[in-house]
């Protein structure tokens, strides 16, 4: 017959037993979504390598997917890693994606940033005015920041510009503009 002490015993053993069951199953289930992670690395990698050997053809691909909300992203990592040249042709998408505050603003303005500073600073104005017309403060706001990282001239035109405008958010901002500037 089991005393007492020995039932408190075996179901302590029977607890440390299910515990460790559960580490166990855990552990397997992490191990399993490790091994998961390493084969979709594996094959990103496959596929990026591949997309690379495509450079040429790839530039009007990539410039509808950063469109393209749902392939933002990918199409990024791929832009981080072209050539300067194959990056100056989508300078037009990423000023898009660094003239609006969203997910990947930061990461749009790193790349132009990347590209030369003499021939962002000859090409920015005039591919920056389509997006002027119909914008908004928040625009105005997003591309003064990046203006302000290339140039101080530059950021100083955007904001006169700002507060000429006729929607008096705009002019606002402008006049927080200048005063950033002084």
């Amino acid at each position: 017959m089991v005393s007492e002490k020995g039932r408190a015993w075996h179901s302590q053993v029977r607890i440390c037993i299910s515990i460790e069951r559960l580490q166990m199953s855990g552990t397997d289930e992490l191990c399993d979504l490790w091994m998961s992670f390493v084969e979709a690395e594996r094959s990103f990698s496959s596929c990026s390598m591949m997309l690379f050997n495509h450079r040429a053809e790839l530039t009007p691909l990539l410039a509808q997917a950063l469109n393209r909300p749902k392939e933002r992203s990918a199409a990024l990592y791929i832009v981080e890693h072209l050539g300067v040249e194959e990056r100056m042709r989508v300078f037009d998408n990423l000023l898009i994606l660094a003239s609006n505050v969203h997910g990947h603003t930061e990461r749009s303005r790193g790349i132009l940033l990347s590209l030369p500073m003499q021939w962002v600073l000859e090409n920015i104005e005039a591919r920056a005015e389509p997006l002027l017309h119909e914008a908004t403060q928040e625009e105005y706001r997003a591309l003064f920041e990046l203006y302000l990282e290339l140039d101080q001239g530059l950021a100083r035109r955007l904001a006169e510009r700002a507060l000429n405008h006729l929607d008096p958010e705009v002019r606002e901002a402008g006049e927080e503009f200048m005063e950033q500037l002084t």
